[in-house]
């Protein structure tokens, strides 16, 4: 009814306990209700109402209530927040480092193509993470200071299924050296042997919350001993003892079961030797411990 109408056929107007039968009434602003008035021909105006969306509005998080103002969903706990249009939207936050979780001990491994020198690890991620750096501990020694390299390769794979994994990506890197007594210089002897932490450049490896396969093989002279830092038993380890299960059925841990000259493209769980309990590649109790860190 426009307000002409009130006027012309005498229209009383209440509210609560208070009734108006002459004089102007005015609608105030309160409560969170706006009231307007716009001509829509000679003599007659209609009256508008809107009502503001935020009013009565209150949102509580743990002990605090906001009832007021802007609430703002703020970063926090690993959770990133954004806005499209009128939906807002939640991610994780990528972490900055991973690593498997293995014992310190410390195995030997095999390196030569005509012994299985390729072990294999189950990981999973929760987050993601850019990784653009992997760290192994490597104990290289030689019979005597002179020149000499070994090759390290860590590949990642996705499974395709609970028995076929398939290789994502990809890294080599060659140590050499030079003869030399000095500790801290990298292409001496000295700078390579005993212990040592080595790293592999990835570039950048985005990963994906999910399951994974690691990969991980060493290339080297005979002259060479190598010892890895890792699990050589316990965590990875499984003994030969008579059981109902057979672990050859999914994915786990290991080591393939031939040599191979280079990180296979894909490999299956039945290609994987896991029912002794030795401490090299040549079996299944050494597992490398593995870093990785990258940018947030």
């Amino acid at each position: 009814m426009s307000i002409d109408q009130f006027q012309r056929y005498g229209v009383g107007v209440s509210a609560s306990a208070i009734s108006a039968q002459s004089g102007t009434v005015v609608f105030s602003n309160s409560n969170s209700v706006s009231f307007g008035m716009s001509a829509i021909e000679p003599g007659s105006y209609a009256l508008t109402m809107s009502v503001n969306a935020n009013g009565g509005l209150a949102i509580s998080a743990g002990s605090t209530l906001i009832s007021t103002g802007d609430v703002v969903i703020s970063n926090s706990n690993g959770f990133v927040f954004g806005m499209n249009g009128q939906t807002i939207t939640a991610a994780i936050q990528n972490m900055s480092y991973w690593n498997n979780g293995v014992t310190w001990d410390a195995f030997s491994i095999v390196g030569s193509s005509s012994a299985s020198n390729f072990s294999v690890q189950r990981a999973f991620f929760w987050t993601p993470i850019n990784a653009t750096r992997a760290d192994l501990v490597v104990s290289m020694n030689a019979a005597s200071s002179v020149t000499g390299q070994y090759t390290m390769s860590l590949g990642i794979y996705t499974l395709v299924n609970s028995t076929q994994a398939s290789l994502a990506s990809s890294v080599t890197q060659v140590v050499s050296w030079v003869s030399g007594s000095s500790t801290n210089q990298s292409s001496a002897y000295g700078g390579q042997s005993g212990p040592r932490w080595q790293s592999l450049s990835l570039g950048t490896w985005g990963i994906t919350p999910g399951d994974y396969m690691f990969g991980v093989m060493f290339s080297q002279v005979s002259q060479i001993s190598l010892t890895l830092v890792g699990s050589a038993s316990g965590n990875f380890g499984a003994v030969s003892l008579t059981g109902g299960g057979n672990i050859s059925d999914v994915l786990l841990f290991g080591a393939l079961s031939v040599g191979t000259p280079s990180l296979p493209g894909s490999f299956a769980a039945s290609q994987i030797n896991n029912t002794q309990l030795v401490t090299n590649f040549a079996g299944t109790g050494g597992q490398p411990f593995i870093q990785l860190a990258g940018t947030y």
